[in-house]
């Protein structure tokens, strides 16, 4: 039965592969862990989806606040003149 420790350190080797953030030691047993664990590599395809799915997120205001920041701009400018 595994331990909260090992779960916790299981979480902290996927994130840290995921993200490229791992030493060539952490990458080797990222990479066993994946061939002979069920329940790793699917948490692995899970968070990487999750990932993917983040990173697709468009980053850019929406127009409405655009134009408050905008409008909020010009009225700084008749308080400045």
């Amino acid at each position: 039965m595994p331990t909260l420790q090992n779960y916790s350190s299981k979480q902290d080797l996927l994130v840290k592969y995921l993200y490229n953030d791992c030493s060539q030691e952490e990458a080797r047993e990222a990479s066993r862990l994946l061939m002979e664990d069920d329940q790793f590599c699917e948490e692995f395809f899970r968070l990487l989806s999750l990932k993917k799915s983040i990173q697709a997120i468009e980053k850019k205001p929406s127009k409405e606040v655009t134009d408050r920041i905008l409008s909020y701009s010009k009225s700084l400018r008749s308080v400045v003149k």
